[in-house]
């Protein structure tokens, strides 16, 4: 469904009442389930991605004390269902 360079609009899990972010995502990683000794780990799909507004990475670093860096330390990972929708491809 998504494709590397598309813009999305995302919110984090792990964080309650943050306000979506547009992220540009780079590779996608498909982890398959695995077997261990004592849980089975599940599989999951998720993304490289970058946050690409200034403003939102202020935010994040301010309000969440999340250490961005604008303009070269901006890269995270996203998980696929976390991504609300595609603003442009």
């Amino acid at each position: 469904m998504y494709r590397p360079n598309d813009i999305i609009r995302a919110r984090f899990n792990h964080i309650k009442d943050m306000k979506p972010v547009k992220l540009k995502l780079i590779k996608r990683i498909e982890v398959k389930e695995r077997k261990g000794n004592r849980i089975d780990w599940p599989g999951y799909i998720g993304w490289d991605a970058e946050l690409i507004n200034r403003k939102e990475i202020e935010y994040l670093r301010k309000r969440y004390s999340i250490p961005f860096k604008y303009p070269k330390d901006t890269v995270t990972f996203i998980y696929e269902d976390e991504i609300i929708g595609l603003i442009k491809t």
